[in-house]
């Protein structure tokens, strides 16, 4: 059975971090958020592995996967994955 978790790392006022939950929500992607301005050492952190814009999307488990910035196409790349978890 595959299990991925998502984790979304936003920024206060991000059209980008908006446009990315926004797309995993309509598509049924269910994730965590954590909203940098509340967590410096997770944003220094992230900033050390060359994550120099927000969102940053961690997605973990079957698959590892990290990206910068709205891309809607690695998003939609996703739901195969959980539908396979469904099975």
């Amino acid at each position: 059975m595959s299990k991925i978790n998502v984790t979304v790392y936003s920024t206060p006022r991000c059209p980008q971090c908006t446009m990315t939950m926004r797309h995993m929500s309509e598509k049924g992607i269910e994730y965590r958020h954590i909203n940098l301005a509340n967590e410096p050492k997770i944003a220094d952190s992230l900033r050390r592995h060359g994550h120099a814009q927000a969102p940053v999307v961690e997605v973990t488990g079957q698959v590892q996967q990290m990206w910068s910035g709205f891309d809607p196409d690695r998003i939609d790349g996703l739901l195969p994955l959980l539908s396979a978890g469904n099975k």
